[in-house]
C-alpha cells in the first residue's frame, strides 16, 4: 500500500518491486 513511497525511497525497478512486496505485505 506503500508502493510509491517504496518507488521514491528506491529509483532501481529490481529495488522498488521488492520494496512495494515487501511494504504491500
Amino acid at each position: 500500500s506503500v508502493s510509491v513511497f517504496s518507488i521514491l525511497i528506491l529509483p532501481p525497478a529490481r529495488g522498488a518491486g521488492q520494496a512495494t512486496r515487501g511494504a504491500d505485505a
